[in-house]
């Protein structure tokens, strides 16, 4: 088995010339565009839309870099396609206010809001037997998936894999956040599956400027100032993960993947093209809070299970009661009382939905008291 590759170039501005020079250096170290579309395809650009958050709050896929693909794809003669589907709020209005509508203008992609699903049979081994997908994802010739650099409080971080979630049509994803929110590894299996029928050709990650601390959408831009691209996303996770000095440990995504034996996994089998790590390895990168510990016994784990665990907390003085937690809520545990969001934290199922979504960083994790004690200086 090929070992995967991993490509990483310097990026420090959204500058345009920049950038578009640093992807195709980026590119041209995994044998160029052209190795993965050609002429007449139907190419897929999956970034992460979020909500409607402006570029510089860093929440959302930068349209510089996203004008720099489509511009790539075109010049290797594919046909590019701008597409996502958020949990929440109007589609036309997240692509204008994150930069997309422009691209579009700009370089004649088509924008897609993911509206239909279609039922997609799962590989062998799969955790689940079949999955609701987007149509337009299926139907496209080839995906380039486009993540954001983030920390995210239920899987600890947003990158590759974790962006192909975003190929759930909008209205099905709270249906998938019940049903395979039991654990966070329950539902990183989840995002295995999803990875592997959405199969990326390409995944390249925008981590010019990152989100650090209260992410995915709550958190705080941090510039690091690189790009990372590799035919294999959840390889690149891993090694933007060690790049940004958090702990593969902390990360369900490679629990699960580690237990199915999948490639890229650790970092020692995996070729970094462009950069040394070590090189590259920041400090003081704010990491989420832990919301469970996913070590020790657990016969521990279910007996001081409120103590090890984080349940979604709102800030009453930044909630502006917007409604957008009460909407988005799988479980339907959120309400508003006497001009306050109430949790009815008995059904809660920790899934974080609610922070994911909050257009004003009003709600955060808030830990059980021993899993302060014990993990929550991570």
């Amino acid at each position: 088995m090929d070992r995967p590759k991993v490509s990483i170039f310097e990026c420090l501005h959204y500058d345009p010339a920049q950038v578009a020079d640093s992807l195709s250096r980026l590119l041209t170290s995994l044998g160029g565009m052209s190795r993965y579309v050609r002429e007449g395809e139907r190419v897929l650009l999956k970034p992460n839309l979020l909500k409607a958050s402006p570029p510089d709050k860093a929440v959302t896929t930068h349209p510089v870099i996203i004008e720099a693909v489509v511009r790539e794809v075109q010049k290797a003669g594919g046909i590019p396609l701008i597409g996502d589907s958020p949990g929440i709020g109007s589609m036309k209005k997240i692509f204008d206010v994150t930069g997309m509508s422009d691209v579009a203008e700009r370089t004649g992609a088509r924008l897609v809001e993911f509206n239909e699903s279609v039922e997609v049979k799962t590989a062998e081994g799969s955790t689940f037997k079949s999955l609701e997908l987007s149509k337009d994802v299926i139907e496209a010739d080839k995906v380039i998936n486009l993540p954001k650099v983030k920390t995210h409080a239920q899987m600890y971080v947003t990158l590759g894999v974790k962006n192909c979630f975003g190929c759930v049509v909008g209205k099905r994803k709270p249906q998938w956040h019940f049903k395979a929110g039991v654990t966070r590894e329950y539902f990183a299996n989840l995002l295995l599956d999803i990875y592997n029928a959405v199969q990326p050709t390409l995944t390249i990650a925008d981590g010019i400027t990152a989100m650090e601390g209260n992410g995915p959408g709550g958190g705080d831009p941090r510039d690091v100032g690189l790009l990372f691209a590799s035919s294999n996303a959840l390889a690149m996770d891993r090694v933007i993960t060690d790049v940004l000095g958090l702990r593969e440990r902390d990360v369900p995504l490679f629990h699960a993947a580690r237990k199915r034996g999948y490639a890229g996994v650790d970092i020692e089998d995996i070729d970094v093209m462009g950069a040394d790590i070590s090189d590259m390895r920041m400090k003081g990168f704010k990491p989420p809070k832990i919301i469970d510990m996913m070590f020790g016994p657990p016969f521990l784990r279910r007996y001081f299970k409120k103590a090890l665990t984080a349940r979604p907390d709102i800030n009453h003085d930044e909630c502006t009661l917007c409604m957008d937690c009460v909407k988005t809520c799988p479980t339907d545990v959120m309400s508003a009382k006497e001009g306050k969001i109430d949790i009815f934290y008995r059904d809660c199922i920790h899934c974080f939905c609610c922070q994911e979504i909050c257009p004003h960083g009003a709600i955060v994790p808030k830990q059980g008291w021993l899993l302060k004690m014990i993990g929550g200086k991570s």
